[in-house]
């Protein structure tokens, strides 16, 4: 919450790329999305994990700011974290639910696909 940035509304990728920047694993779709975006401006992290707890982690400690897709923010409350928005254009992956052919969902499974096909206009204006 005391970070430089934590005091704007909005953040810009190269200002992110001016701090200690910590990153999830070169393998993980949300580093792929993320170097892309930075282009040739792609800050080296300062670490470089697995795990989004651990990414918490090291935030809170303040050994780093991190970015996050938006169905992650839920790890970072709490008073001592400030979560600050992306400026400019939206990064957007696509996700995919995916069960075998000719088989039923599972009860659980088959609430959640309803959910997503019934909010997907509202999930898609969110990031727009």
């Amino acid at each position: 919450a005391d970070h430089p940035l934590a005091t704007q509304a909005r953040v810009r990728l190269r200002d992110v790329a001016r701090h200690a920047v910590i990153q999830l694993a070169r393998n993980s779709s949300v580093r792929k999305h993320l170097d892309a975006a930075f282009g040739a401006d792609a800050p080296p992290p300062v670490f470089e994990v697995e795990h989004l707890a651990t990414v918490m982690g090291l935030v809170r400690a303040g050994l780093g700011v991190a970015v996050v897709p938006a169905m992650t923010l839920f790890h970072f409350g709490g008073p001592d974290l400030r979560i600050v928005p992306l400026a400019g254009k939206a990064l957007l992956r696509p996700l995919y639910l995916v069960w075998r052919q000719g088989r039923s969902l599972p009860l659980a499974a088959q609430a959640l696909y309803d959910l997503l096909w019934a909010s997907r206009a509202e999930i898609g204006a969110a990031f727009r």
